[in-house]
């Protein structure tokens, strides 16, 4: 573990002033430095609401979170198992709902997550049923602080994050550790066979993949997993994303938004009557393309994928409305600073999601803007889902350049018509099984295959129906990787 630590360290240290020089370009800030370096907070439920509170004493007289067993009248007790359950950042973090209920029925569970964003997403969905916590850097003290206080009895890791200390540290101590909703892209896979001699070992350590594809699989095997101990279960976000289809049938998705979505229309201003377009997951140089080639009957709400390009698009246009109130200099990653007459109000949590929305004013607030416009920005975090369950069509951004696609599940779970472009390598087998299925178009002129579908009701009743029906088909991976975690803790008599 020396070797890890020293590479580390040698890296930060050559690393830090472009890291430093990225921080001030983008308006980033880091925080959790606690919880980065390996410092558990109390494990009570609801989670704290920072990675600064107190740990718990290692004498405490709840057990639940310690290897060892008390007693109580002479009888010993048996604790449940503990499954710590990671995803690094907000999508994968949202793709463990459903594990993480039935991991629930035979074992307490604690999420962790590794950035900010991921860490309040983790806190909204699970908080008030689980202990949340930040994952430590991987340096070999910050991992045994780290799990000297979680003390996790199997320990899974959503789509890849194997680092070599924390892998290290659980075979040493005995913590089996499996990857769920195993992921590894062409490249990644590129990149370790390159560092092979150093990264094997560390794969043969891993207990179980549940890789979501053959050709996944494959890679993690050609890395050094044992093939007996790879198994194929699909991807798990055809369990977490919608609902299964109320009579078999589907309506669009903007005549039938829940309550929470209207609500954020009218904090947005949308015109209810206009047809509206939604481009999630956006990446760099796609929302001027669409901003200039969208059509002049719809409106037009833009996602873009990380927060720190808010800004930039919104510079795009003149014309756009965001989402959040001006925070001048906060460094906020979920609602940055804008123009007074570009904001819309928005109070309550921080953080939104379906189940649980913020409290959403339903007229503009003085100094919101009043004059009209048919270009939108939703510069928060969490809120995505609720844009789509607003949309006639959706489009499925960072597939329109080469940065891999985002995921379509979402906006074809709402109810949309889904536009995704060519570049969606990350997601090909779900764009496949959809597109196979009549579910997604896949184009690389997203504005006019918008407008063919906006000017044809029918086929986008057809399209949202099919997609939907697909992701019925193929729900069923989180039980299947439930059990093969739970697996993991057979004949563990503790």
């Amino acid at each position: 573990m020396l070797r890890y630590d020293v590479f580390y360290l040698m890296a930060a240290l050559l690393a830090s002033p472009v890291v430093a020089v990225h921080l001030l370009a983008t308006g980033k800030r880091r925080t959790g430095w606690r919880g980065r370096f390996g410092h558990v907070g109390r494990l009570d439920v609801p989670s704290s609401p920072t990675d600064d509170a107190p740990p718990r004493p290692a004498d405490s007289a709840d057990r639940s979170v310690g290897h060892a067993a008390g007693k109580v009248s002479g009888a010993p007790v048996r604790r449940r198992p503990t499954v710590l359950v990671h995803g690094v950042s907000v999508g994968e973090v949202a793709a463990i709902r459903q594990l993480v209920d039935l991991l629930t029925a035979r074992a307490r569970v604690v999420v962790s997550s590794t950035t900010d964003t991921g860490v309040a997403r983790a806190r909204s969905l699970y908080g008030n049923r689980h202990a949340v916590v930040r994952y430590p850097l991987d340096l070999s003290w910050m991992v045994r602080r780290f799990l000297d206080a979680v003390r996790p009895d199997v320990v899974a890791l959503t789509e890849l994050e194997v680092w070599p200390n924390f892998v290290t540290e659980c075979a040493r101590r005995g913590i089996p550790v499996c990857v769920v909703n195993g992921r590894l892209s062409a490249s990644s896979h590129h990149g370790y066979r390159r560092a092979r001699r150093w990264v094997r070992s560390i794969f043969r350590q891993l207990a179980a993949v549940a890789a979501q594809n053959e050709a996944y699989a494959a890679r993690f095997v050609d890395l050094g997993v044992p093939r007996d101990q790879v198994r194929v279960t699909d991807t798990m976000k055809w369990d977490t994303s919608g609902r299964p289809l109320p009579g078999g049938s589907s309506t669009d998705s903007a005549a039938t938004a829940p309550p929470a979505a209207e609500a954020l229309a009218a904090a947005f201003g949308l015109d209810r009557t206009r047809p509206l377009i939604v481009a999630g997951s956006t990446g760099p140089g796609e929302e001027e393309e669409m901003i200039a080639t969208r059509p002049s009957a719809a409106q037009l709400l833009l996602v873009p994928r990380k927060p720190e390009r808010f800004d930039a698009v919104a510079a795009l246009h003149p014309a756009i409305r965001r989402r959040s109130r001006a925070r001048s200099g906060s460094g906020d990653p979920e609602g940055t600073a804008a123009p007074a007459s570009t904001v819309v109000p928005r109070s309550g949590s921080r953080v939104a999601t379906p189940a649980s929305p913020p409290a959403m004013a339903t007229q503009p607030s003085a100094g919101a803007t009043s004059a009209p416009t048919d270009l939108f920005l939703l510069d928060t975090m969490g809120e995505l889902e609720l844009a789509y369950a607003l949309a006639d069509v959706a489009i499925v951004g960072r597939s329109f350049a080469p940065l891999g696609g985002s995921d379509p599940i979402l906006p074809v779970a709402a109810g949309c018509a889904t536009i995704i472009g060519p570049h969606h390598e990350n997601f090909a087998h779900v764009v496949s099984a959809l597109a196979a299925g009549g579910g997604i178009t896949v184009t690389n002129t997203p504005m006019a295959a918008a407008a063919r579908l906006l000017d044809d009701p029918d086929a986008r009743r057809r399209m949202a129906h099919n997609g939907q029906r697909v992701i019925d088909e193929r729900r069923g991976a989180s039980a299947r990787t439930a059990d093969l975690v739970l697996g993991l803790l057979a004949g563990d008599d503790r």
